[in-house]
């Protein structure tokens, strides 16, 4: 019993150690066939030995006549558990360094499942965690410039696939970790002021609305001192008569914040201001209530918002967002002109 119990264990082990050393999915999918069928027989051989070693304990449970086997059997049991290390049991076990069936029973039973769990796993699942976790290993190598150019590059190149917004949280994660904060306020006001784009909101989940497209979106921010001003601006198109855009202007999100100890800026909403060229929409409430729609909502609606800069240099800026409605989003913005990016955001 505590032989196959052990050899599981191992097995488990080797199993994630050769998973780790997978680099590329043609060796993790050859590997995996391999261990599929030792974990086969491996899973029967645990399973049979589990029921005959549970019927040879049921036995001395019962009857009187063998004490002696009984003790006997115990003390076996009390020295393979002193001896081996692999055992998941709980500390209290160890300590009285006595237990019963039920919960050998119980150990035995969470590491099948965990082993059928393997088994049970397809290549493309387990080639995806190989490569999820070798990224992971990869990032945590890199220097923060690097993690930024790879960030950079990514984002624009997006598609919304789990893995890339993965990569991404690791990259940004990374970037923060090895960051350094700006010690004197002047400093951190100059690095912050002036335009910046924004490359990726975690916040922004929908698509623009039909008939609308917006162009760019631009965060201008005006330090002074412990106070400032932040407007949110976007250039947006805009159709009518469902054949071309016939309408075209600018929408801005004007808010002014104070900075406290700890460099948190607390936002206030002062106003909104939508600036058509030439003609007015029929609709202007509408074309408002289109604009919030396709916008990350913190930018829309920003107000009694905390923003922490978690990382910020000459042309890379990331905040992180506290309160009710927005805990833990982030933006990353690029500094306007730094790189060539698509910005357009459309739907027909």
């Amino acid at each position: 019993f505590f032989t196959a119990l052990t050899f599981v264990k191992t097995l488990k082990q080797n199993t994630r150690t050769a998973n780790k050393r997978s680099t590329t999915v043609p060796e993790a999918k050859n590997k995996r066939n391999m261990r599929i069928s030792t974990l086969a027989v491996t899973f029967t051989l645990c399973n049979s030995l589990f029921s005959v070693g549970a019927f040879t304990y049921s036995i001395p449970s019962t009857a009187k006549n063998f004490p002696q086997k009984n003790e006997q059997r115990r003390i076996l049991a009390k020295r393979a558990f002193s001896s081996s290390s692999s055992f998941a049991l709980d500390s209290s076990l160890r300590k009285r360094q006595e237990f019963s069936l039920d919960e050998l029973s119980m150990v035995m039973s969470s590491e099948i499942n965990t082993l059928e769990e393997l088994i049970k796993r397809t290549p493309d699942e387990e080639s995806e965690t190989l490569i999820q976790e070798n990224v992971i290993d990869d990032i945590e190598s890199l220097s923060a410039v690097e993690c930024k150019s790879r960030l950079v590059d990514l984002i624009p190149r997006m598609t919304g696939k789990a893995e890339e917004n993965a990569q991404v949280e690791n990259l940004v994660n990374r970037i923060e970790e090895l960051y350094t904060p700006m010690l004197t306020l002047d400093f951190f006001n100059m690095a912050m002021a002036g335009e910046w784009q924004l490359l990726l909101s975690t916040n922004q989940s929908r698509s623009s609305p039909r008939g609308l497209r917006l162009r760019e979106l631009v965060q201008k921010v005006n330090p002074n001192n412990l106070k400032g001003n932040i407007s949110n601006f976007v250039k947006w198109d805009l159709v009518e008569d469902d054949e071309s855009f016939d309408f075209t202007g600018t929408f801005s999100v004007e808010c002014s914040y104070e900075m406290n100890s700890a460099a948190r800026l607390h936002m206030q909403l002062d106003e909104h201001i939508l600036r058509p060229t030439g003609d007015m929409p029929s609709d202007a409430q509408k074309l408002v209530g289109k604009l919030m729609k396709a916008m990350p909502f913190e930018l829309f609606d920003p107000n009694d918002v905390g923003v922490d800069t978690t990382y910020l240099d000459a042309d890379l800026r990331i905040v992180r967002l506290s309160g009710q409605r927005y805990e833990g989003v982030r933006n990353i913005f690029i500094r306007k002109g730094a790189i060539e990016i698509a910005t357009t955001i459309e739907s027909t």
